[in-house]
């Protein structure tokens, strides 16, 4: 019996939220997006994408209870995944070739023999440094950079610190840039 009163309980509470969260979505979208829209401009990231991600991550948090200021944690994290996807896509744009063109573009691009050969050298630099990384650079360059997890997910999954995930993937990403005294 106290088992059941306990789950009712737990139902209700994860309603309460759940209306909560609703409540504070539909109060916070038009403004998030405006505020988005107004910071980066219209995209690329799409602002709706980022503003949906963001509700998304505030969903998937166990408790909201150590927030203080839901407003100003929801405008942080939209522009946390703004500035994450910006910094991906002036990777991109810097590190493949005709990234800033259309896809007729690209097509031509990868049609010209140097590009080709120039691609195929640079890959071939990144595959040599990516493996002669550790398996753990390698599991959080994978999870950050490719997954897309933050540091705080990959530390739930493997049991490491926020500290030591931030240290490797400086490490791994200096080694990958090439700047590492290892590599120079």
């Amino acid at each position: 019996m106290a088992l059941s009163c306990r789950q009712g309980k737990h139902t209700k509470l994860q309603k309460a939220a759940e209306s909560d969260l609703k409540n504070f979505y539909q109060e916070h979208w038009r403004g998030l997006c405006a505020f988005l829209r107004k910071t980066y401009g219209s995209g690329p990231p799409d602002p709706e994408d980022v503003a949906q991600d963001a509700f998304f991550q505030l969903s998937k948090m166990k408790s909201r209870a150590h927030i203080t200021n839901p407003k100003a944690f929801l405008y942080k994290v939209s522009m946390n995944i703004a500035l994450r996807s910006l910094k991906s896509e002036r990777w991109l744009t810097e590190h493949l070739p005709c990234a800033d063109e259309g896809i007729d573009s690209e097509l031509l691009c990868y049609g010209d023999p140097d590009k080709i050969i120039s691609s195929q050298q640079e890959l071939k630099k990144v595959d040599q440094l990516f493996s002669s990384l550790s398996i753990k650079q390698k599991h959080i360059v994978t999870a950050s950079r490719l997954d897309g997890k933050t540091y705080q997910q990959i530390a739930k999954e493997t049991g490491w610190s926020v500290a030591d995930i931030c240290r490797q993937l400086n490490s791994a990403l200096s080694i990958l840039a090439g700047t590492s005294e290892h590599h120079k």
